[in-house]
């Protein structure tokens, strides 16, 4: 009988992704027993051919004109049975362990990827192979970043002044932070590419881009000085200063009749 096939889940963070990362686990599993080495047989004594199946693992049943075979009742299909069973595993060959494994996890993997790691399930019965540990990757989600395969999203807040005007904003990134340009009269909406600040393709190459979504945010409170300022803006901008509008309201005109 072949060993069991484990599965056990490794959680990551999203900056774990951008590199091969290295994740040590810990599992229960059975494996050959320390005793009798997976024989099954107390110390002194030795497995015999089992005396209903004459160590074939199988009994034939006549029913009618058909012959049926059927798994050994007494032997459980091994063959063989045992006298005098291990006092530590019973008989059974097997014992649990707990061990510590080392998982590399490449770079560029997706959430619910599995990875399968050969050989590291429990161990077969009576010399039959060893079962496989499938790693479950589970990557957490992100206070500012959206993955869409290698490229990531997020969306940057920036004051109407700072829209309007232009200058500097700061802009996080898988790695720290970084320094984005706003052109005057960014619109609220508009897409900046960043070009290599995402994630790499699976296995590892060249790095997606991080789109940076800007956001115009609208003053809540304002105290007289600032709506005046704001009031005066309104009555003597030129219509060119927003052309959204002044197309959306020509249309409205127009529509109107």
């Amino acid at each position: 009988e072949a060993g069991q096939d484990l599965e056990h889940r490794v959680e990551l963070q999203l900056k774990d992704v951008l590199n091969q990362t290295e994740k040590s686990i810990r599992i229960a599993r059975r494996e050959n027993c320390s005793k009798c080495h997976g024989d099954g047989s107390a110390e002194g004594s030795k497995r015999e051919p089992c005396s209903q199946c004459g160590g074939q693992g199988q009994v034939r049943v006549n029913q009618g004109f058909f012959v049926m075979a059927s798994t050994c009742p007494r032997c459980q299909g091994e063959g063989s049975t045992v006298s005098k069973p291990c006092v530590k595993c019973h008989g059974s060959g097997r014992e649990e362990f707990q061990r510590k494994i080392q998982v590399k996890v490449p770079p560029g993997v997706e959430d619910g990827m599995r990875l399968r790691l050969t050989g590291e399930g429990e161990s077969g019965v009576r010399g039959a192979p060893n079962g496989d540990l499938y790693v479950l990757i589970y990557i957490k989600r992100h206070e500012f970043f959206e993955r869409r395969q290698e490229h990531l999203f997020c969306e940057v807040p920036v004051t109407f002044p700072l829209a309007a005007l232009g200058g500097e904003v700061e802009v996080p990134i898988l790695e720290g932070k970084v320094v984005l340009k706003i052109p005057a009269g960014t619109q609220s909406g508009k897409v900046f590419r960043m070009r290599g600040k995402g994630l790499p393709q699976l296995g590892g190459g060249s790095r997606g881009d991080q789109m940076t979504r800007i956001l115009v945010e609208t003053p809540t409170r304002m105290n007289t000085a600032q709506r005046k300022l704001l009031q005066d803006f309104e009555k003597e901008g030129p219509k060119q200063s927003t052309p959204g509008v002044s197309s959306f309201l020509d249309k409205m005109r127009q529509w109107l009749g």
